[in-house]
């Protein structure tokens, strides 16, 4: 009994079906349901890790967010002993789902009622699926996809510089959807890099409303974006605050003029690498140790920096870059914006990598 959780699955959609992306959003809206959590009958499990109350399988993010409001660590431990994520074994031996799920059902009865628990919070339902996608509080705003959809592409097509729609990724009800404009603010290389916007919103409690000004580096699937701002799903002024949040990411006019001035002169400078050399491994340490901090995970930053090992000398900058995007295509929401988010600083020069 080792699929208990349900994984959601990844879903892609390209610049040509955007029609479809909308429909998919439409039919998420109508099947949500929000069902309230009053009693502890309402959210305990059966052995097969179904709830007693309606039979709903619970998502990986359920299952995660009914562990920490119940009790701390407890995710760690159920995600391990109940087989989510074997990080000590690599068969079945050693794993107990039926452990893990009364680790559940005992931690639930003990903590229930706690402040800041479970008790009046809801549950974000999937009425064809019957699977909980989430657990959200209260106060909490629910913003359709649909619904944020229809806003942007709105206030692109008004925009001073139009946008449409070029990529979007589903898993669960977590959304994130890429707009570009039709033409390059530069050519660099021989390479057009466009101007674009991204957008993240999930409809089941995994944060809020996130928006960056985006730049996308040719036609491919590499891009890199602006430090993500947020408006979280809670208060009175949730839709005032989204307003702003999204018409202050669609201002480009004071982005692309100076990015576009340092952007092809950052890219140009050339690193203190030299292959083989004390120095160079010196400075790739620090180099590795810099972009860590500036917010993206160690593994990713180290396979990106030893990449540019397989460049011609001498390594620019723009080595750096492209290495830094190619790693992050490959990863996707959390991991990947934060890689993106520290190749922007590389490029717009706040990241002054060659002066470590």
């Amino acid at each position: 009994m080792m699929n208990w959780v349900e994984i959601p699955d990844k879903y892609d959609y390209s610049s040509d079906e955007a029609y479809g992306f909308a429909s998919d959003l439409e039919t998420m809206h109508s099947t949500m349901l929000r069902v309230p959590i009053n009693d502890r009958e309402d959210i305990l499990l059966k052995p097969d890790g179904r709830l007693r109350a309606g039979g709903y399988r619970l998502s990986l993010l359920a299952v995660k967010q009914l562990c920490t409001l119940t009790v701390a660590g407890l995710w760690q431990y159920v995600a391990d002993i109940g087989g989510i994520f074997r990080r000590k074994v690599s068969g079945p031996e050693g794993l107990s789902p039926e452990l893990a799920i009364n680790t559940i059902n005992s931690s639930i009865n003990l903590r229930f009622d706690i402040e800041g628990g479970l008790l009046g919070r809801h549950m974000i339902c999937n009425a064809d699926t019957n699977v909980v996608d989430g657990i959200v509080g209260i106060k909490y705003k629910y913003l359709a996809h649909s619904q944020l959809y229809e806003i942007v592409v709105d206030l692109l097509a008004a925009a001073e510089v139009p946008a449409a729609f070029y990529a979007a990724t589903r898993i669960g009800r977590l959304v994130s959807m890429e707009f570009l404009q039709a033409e390059p603010f530069l050519t660099y290389r021989d390479i057009p890099f466009y101007a674009g916007y991204y957008f993240r919103n999930s409809e089941a409690g995994e944060g809020g409303v996130r928006a960056a000004f985006v730049v996308h580096v040719g036609t491919s699937n590499l891009r890199c974006m602006s430090n993500l701002e947020s408006v979280p799903h809670v208060g009175k002024r949730f839709t005032s605050k989204l307003g702003r949040l999204l018409t202050s990411t669609i201002d480009t006019e004071t982005r692309i003029g100076p990015l576009k001035a340092v952007a092809a002169r950052t890219l140009e400078i050339e690193l203190p690498i030299m292959k083989d050399s004390r120095a160079d491994m010196d400075y790739r340490k620090l180099l590795i140790k810099h972009l860590n901090l500036a917010g993206a995970d160690n593994v990713f930053v180290e396979s990106a920096v030893s990449a540019t090992e397989l460049h011609e000398e001498p390594i620019q900058i723009w080595d750096l870059f492209l290495e830094l995007v190619s790693q992050a295509a490959w990863l996707h929401t959390t991991d990947r914006e934060k890689v993106e988010q520290v190749a922007y600083q590389v490029l717009t020069h706040k990241l002054k990598v060659e002066e470590l």
